[in-house]
């Protein structure tokens, strides 16, 4: 369990590093970029992709066969959360929704992906047949 969760911390933390940069970047060659600071929303999203992903590890390996279960219920919460979160900031921000939109979606793509990846080796971890 220590070692998926550490991989996948590592990926999460190199995937953090590239949406700041990509934030910093836009704001210097994006004019129309005005959102002010992407950085609470990038740590949001590796805080609470890590929080779910040590849960769902944790749950996995006191009982392996509720794996899929529980990374669907995890999944479906998490997305509920950030649509509620998403939802709230276009509504009261309307200046600054398509530079929000641009790095929500990337940041939401990118470490769903490495959820992915991550959840799958632990699987195939589990079950190697």
């Amino acid at each position: 369990m220590k070692n998926n969760l550490l991989r996948f911390l590592s990926v999460a933390l190199i995937i953090t590093g590239l949406l700041v940069f990509a934030d910093g970047l836009a704001k210097k060659m994006w004019e129309q970029y005005t959102f002010q600071s992407g950085l609470p929303l990038i740590l949001l999203f590796l805080f609470l992709y890590t929080l779910f992903h040590w849960y769902l590890l944790k749950m996995g390996s006191k009982e392996p066969k509720k794996f899929v279960n529980s990374f669907m219920a995890f999944s479906g919460i998490k997305l509920l959360i950030l649509l509620g979160i998403l939802s709230a900031f276009v509504y009261t921000h309307k200046e600054e929704k398509i530079p929000f939109l641009v790095l929500f979606m990337s940041a939401y793509f990118l470490h769903t992906a490495n959820e992915l990846f991550w959840a799958n080796r632990y699987v195939k971890e589990q079950n190697p047949s």
